[in-house]
């Protein structure tokens, strides 16, 4: 082979390598990194979705000038192949710049300079110096419809220039590729119904799922001392009007022998008229009134029977209001203390009542 011959093959050679170099760019000499990208959409086909990018300068280009910043979404993160569209919806046309932050960044590659169905860049002409020293810098780029596939993976590309001509730069300075993939939603549903929870005892500990017992012993009678004991009940709603808690039975009786009831004999009287609701030893009483302890919502002890608003007087009539809510409420804790005073002439006899609380919701 002659010496022409072998020059001829060797300049062929040397035309093939330089064609493997982008015209007008030259491959970036180091990689962002960390880098991510996060969605705030990421079901399939979300249009408007914000990506924000967060990334670091190479220590190998720290110092650098760059003057523009070019984002790709492809299906593929390998700077020398083309950035193709992940699918044919997908694209970034429509990008804007959403926000940036960080020692290198503070908003300063302002809108879009050249937008595209794959790429977006952003410039500044008098460029930023990146420094790998100053830590994270975040770009958020929204506006971006992202592929239809629900669970596809694709890829974001960040690379940065020396330069703001068109999408490339005349050098590039750093790359770096990003995977990200689209998801599908998971709906998640119930159903709330109408809902009551009322229950009664004389122990509670944290709701109605604790509480227990539902006797109250007021021990032996006496004519110089009061007897006294305390029940619990405990209200909860999502009805729109709340409720109304009733107090239902007899006074205190012991065969044919009874105690007196305490407070005018007619519903729902709030103050005591001409009986007595004050308690008071020596006398024929028997009594209830309500505080309520714990709960949020307008729950509240009702009319007579309000053991704060009353004075800790003390009343009884069966079917009276003894508490009520205007509304929804959640967990409406009351106490209802009972009272007994016996004159010295009361007949001997094992005394006992049985008192219904009813509570009735109105959706």
């Amino acid at each position: 082979m002659n010496r022409n011959k072998i020059l001829a093959k060797l300049g062929l050679m040397g035309l093939m390598a330089s064609m493997m170099v982008p015209v007008g760019s030259q491959a970036a000499t180091g990689q962002l990194s960390p880098r991510s990208a996060t969605l705030n959409k990421v079901a399939g086909g979300s249009t408007n979705v914000t990506a924000t990018f967060k990334f670091t300068p190479s220590s190998a280009n720290s110092g650098s000038s760059v003057k523009s910043i070019k984002f790709e979404m492809c299906d593929s993160p390998v700077e020398t192949t083309t950035c193709t569209a992940p699918d044919g919806t997908a694209t970034m046309a429509a990008a804007t710049s959403s926000s940036q932050s960080g020692t290198d960044m503070v908003n300063a590659y302002g809108s879009p300079a050249y937008t595209g169905a794959t790429a977006v860049t952003f410039t500044n002409g008098s460029g930023n110096v990146f420094n790998s020293g100053d830590g994270i810098e975040t770009f958020a780029v929204g506006g971006i419809t992202i592929p239809t596939a629900v669970n596809k993976e694709f890829y974001f590309r960040i690379t940065t220039y020396n330069s703001n001509a068109t999408f490339n730069g005349t050098t590039e300075v750093d790359y770096g590729g990003i995977a990200v993939s689209t998801s599908d939603t998971v709906v998640v549903s119930g159903t709330m119904p109408e809902s009551l929870v009322f229950c009664v005892g004389t122990s509670w500990s944290t709701s109605c799922n604790d509480i227990t017992n539902a006797t109250v012993n007021l021990g032996t009678f006496s004519p110089v001392a009061s007897n006294t004991g305390t029940s619990v009940m405990d209200a909860s709603t999502n009805a729109s009007s709340g409720y109304v808690i009733t107090v239902n039975g007899t006074t205190m009786t012991s065969g044919g022998n009874t105690i007196n009831a305490m407070g005018d004999q007619s519903a729902n009287v709030s103050t005591c008229g001409t009986t007595s609701c004050t308690s008071t030893t020596g006398s024929s009483q028997f009594g209830v009134n309500v505080t309520k302890t714990s709960g949020t919502g307008s729950g509240a002890a009702f009319g007579g029977y309000d053991s704060v608003g009353t004075g800790g007087k003390y009343r009884f009539f069966t079917g009276d209001t003894v508490a009520s809510a205007a509304g929804p409420t959640n967990s409406n804790l009351f106490t209802s203390n009972y009272v007994v005073n016996v004159p010295g002439s009361q007949a001997a006899g094992l005394y006992s009542t049985t008192l219904t609380y009813i509570c009735t919701a109105t959706f």
